[in-house]
C-alpha cells in the first residue's frame, strides 16, 4: 500500500466513523472490493452508505471537504481531492417518459413504491406497460432506498464479484450472491437475468472484464449477453467499453467472447461492417490469420487496436469504420493508421527503413513485440529485431532538422517549410546524417522554391 492510498483509507475511515455516530453504516462495494481479494491496485473507492438520508450525508460529508453533487439525483457524492464516491443504496428500473402523449412507459409492471415516485414526479401522466418497447441506455429511473437490505441493493449490480460488501470499520464481508466463490473459481457470472437484461451494456462489460481479469464467463451468462441488441447504445459507450478491453491483459478472451456470442456481428452489421470482416479475417484458414489473434497480448493499446486494422489493410478493405469505432478523434485515427501500416510492412518486409520510420513514429517497441512473437510462431528468424539491433546508435524519435536549422542555412520562412521538412523526415528514415540532409536539401532546392540558396 502506498502513502497516497493509505491517507485515502484514513479519510475514508474516518468519515465512516462520523457516519456509524449517526446511526448509519458505510460499506466498501463493487470493484474496490473485489479488486482486494485479488490483491490488484486499487484506484478509487466505491464506499455504500445505509441508514443516513441523503441530505443528511451529503451534510456530513461536508465537512469533510467541498462536496460534487454531480450524481445527486442518483444518491452519489464525490469530495474534492479524496478518490471516493459515496453512494445511498438504490434500486434502479426501466422507464422511458413520452411528453408528447404524456406517459411514463415501463417494462413491467410497477411496485408501489415506483408507481407513488411516478405520481410525485409526472402527476399529469399516465402509466403503460410495454415490456418490448425500446428502451434506451439512458431509459432508468432511481429509487434511493437508504433502509434497503444489503442484499436488495447489491441486486442492481451487472456480477456477483461485484456484488461484495466490506464493513469499512470493521472489515465485515457480506457476499449476498457467491462472489467470492466466482472471485475463487475465477468466473463472471450475473446476479439477476431479470435485472441484467435492462442494461445491454453488460454484454460488452462481460467482454472487457474477462479481458482484464483473465476470467471466464460463466455459460448462463453468455446465453443472455447473446440475447441482448446493441442498437440502442450510444458509440461513446461502446468504443469506452472496447478500448478498455484493449487496454486489458487477456484482450483475446473477451473478443472471442463477442465473436461467439454475435455480439460483433451486431457491431458490424448495424454500424461498422468493416469490423466483422476484421474477424473473419482472423478465423480463416490463412497462416497469418492463425497468428494474429495470439498477438492480442498485453501491449500497448495503440498496437492491439492496430492488430484490428491489420486484416483489414492485408484484404484492401476499408478500415475508416473501425477506427471511427475505436478512436475518439482525428488524431487519434492517424496515429492508428501509421501503427496498422507499419505492423503491415513489419510482416512483408521489414527493412532499415521501416525500423527507422517506427522509431521515429515511438512504436518501435510494440512493433519488435509484434515481429518477435510472430518469428516464434512461425519458427522463422526475426529480421526486424537484428535490424533494430544493428541500428540502435542511429535510432531517432525526434526530426533530425528542424524549422530553426533551416533559417541558419539562409532559408527564410515560409509556406515551403512544410514540404522541406516532410522531405526531410523521409531522407531521415532513408539514414541520411543531418549534414547530408542538409546537403541535399540545399542542392534540390529548387524543387521547393524558385531562385537558388547559396
Amino acid at each position: 500500500m502506498n502513502l497516497h492510498e493509505n491517507q485515502t483509507l484514513s479519510r475514508i475511515y474516518q468519515i465512516a466513523s462520523q457516519i456509524a455516530r449517526q446511526g448509519g453504516r458505510a460499506y466498501f462495494v463493487g470493484g474496490c472490493v473485489r479488486d482486494s481479494i485479488l490483491n490488484r491496485n486499487i484506484t478509487d473507492y466505491d464506499i455504500e452508505v445505509y441508514g443516513i438520508a441523503p441530505s443528511y450525508l451529503e451534510s456530513l460529508l461536508s465537512k469533510f471537504g467541498a462536496v460534487h453533487e454531480y450524481g445527486k439525483s442518483f444518491g452519489i457524492f464525490s469530495i474534492r481531492g479524496l478518490n471516493a464516491e459515496f453512494a445511498l443504496p438504490r434500486t434502479e428500473y426501466l422507464q422511458a417518459v413520452d411528453a408528447e402523449n404524456k406517459r411514463v412507459i415501463l417494462s413491467e409492471a410497477p411496485s408501489k413504491q415506483q408507481k407513488a415516485s411516478i405520481e410525485r414526479q409526472y402527476p399529469k401522466y399516465r402509466i403503460t406497460v410495454l415490456p418490448n418497447y425500446p428502451f434506451r441506455h439512458t431509459d432508468f429511473a432511481v429509487i434511493i432506498n437508504p433502509d434497503a437490505a444489503p442484499a436488495e441493493a447489491a441486486l442492481r449490480r451487472d456480477f456477483t464479484i461485484n456484488s461484495i460488501l466490506k464493513d469499512v470499520i470493521t472489515g465485515e464481508i457480506k457476499d449476498c450472491y457467491g462472489g467470492i466463490s466466482d472471485i475463487d473459481g475465477k468466473t463472471i457470472r450475473h446476479i439477476d437475468a431479470h435485472t441484467f437484461v435492462q442494461d445491454p451494456l453488460r454484454a460488452l462489460r462481460a467482454a472487457q472484464f474477462a479481458g482484464r481479469l483473465g476470467f471466464s464467463i460463466a455459460p448462463e451468462t453468455k446465453v443472455l449477453c447473446a440475447s441482448l441488441s446493441l442498437q440502442m447504445l450510444p458509440i461513446e459507450r461502446i468504443r469506452c467499453e472496447l478500448k478498455k478491453l484493449l487496454k486489458s491483459p487477456y484482450p483475446k478472451l473477451g473478443f472471442d467472447f463477442l465473436l461467439n456470442t454475435q455480439l460483433l456481428r451486431q457491431l458490424s452489421e448495424n454500424w461498422f461492417q468493416s469490423f466483422q470482416c476484421t474477424f473473419n479475417f482472423f478465423s480463416s484458414s490463412v497462416p497469418l490469420c492463425d497468428i494474429i489473434p495470439n498477438l492480442l497480448l498485453p501491449w500497448e493499446a495503440e498496437a492491439n487496436t492496430a492488430l484490428l486494422l491489420l486484416p483489414l489493410l492485408i484484404s484492401n478493405l476499408q478500415i475508416s469504420p473501425v477506427l471511427k469505432l475505436l478512436c475518439g478523434s482525428r488524431q487519434e485515427e492517424e496515429k492508428q493508421k501509421v501503427i496498422a501500416s507499419q505492423i503491415q510492412e513489419f510482416i512483408t518486409c521489414p527493412n532499415a527503413y521501416t525500423i527507422r520510420k517506427a522509431a521515429y513514429f515511438h512504436v518501435l517497441d510494440p512493433l519488435l513485440k509484434i515481429s518477435s512473437s510472430i518469428a516464434q510462431y512461425t519458427g522463422n528468424p526475426n529480421p526486424a529485431s537484428q535490424i533494430a539491433c544493428e541500428l540502435s546508435g542511429e535510432l531517432n524519435s525526434t526530426p533530425l532538422l528542424t524549422g530553426k536549422d533551416l533559417i541558419e542555412c539562409g532559408i527564410a520562412p515560409s509556406p515551403a517549410y512544410a514540404k522541406i521538412l516532410q522531405y526531410a523526415r523521409e531522407l531521415q528514415f532513408h539514414g541520411y546524417t543531418k549534414s547530408q540532409i542538409i546537403q541535399n536539401i540545399k542542392q534540390n532546392i529548387q524543387q521547393f522554391f524558385n531562385k537558388n540558396i547559396n
